[in-house]
């Protein structure tokens, strides 16, 4: 499923990736479900295209969570990039 907050999405059918809530005040969590061969890298950036977080997620098998803390980032837009051999999102995130 693709929505309005996506802006690039390629991504094996047998794969689902979700990130809410959007927008958010403080917490936001990416839900992947599914199998996934690599690892995925997470980046997150402000509107200065600055990278304020990045993290490697280990290789999923079936359901995994990741909860990212953005309480202390400044109200505005973010890009959360996913990427991986096999995948590629990237969303915006509103913290507002």
């Amino acid at each position: 499923v693709v929505n309005l907050s996506t802006i690039f999405h390629t991504v094996p059918d047998d794969l689902n990736i979700n990130i809410y809530p959007n927008p958010t005040d403080d917490l936001i969590t990416i839900e992947i479900e599914g199998i996934t061969k690599d690892e995925i890298s997470v980046s997150i950036y402000n509107a200065a295209s600055q990278l304020i977080y990045t993290q490697i997620i280990e290789p999923v098998t079936g359901n995994k969570k990741k909860s990212i803390d953005l309480g202390s980032e400044p109200e505005g837009v973010y890009l959360i990039r996913l990427e991986s051999e096999e995948l590629l999102k990237i969303s915006r995130i509103i913290v507002k």
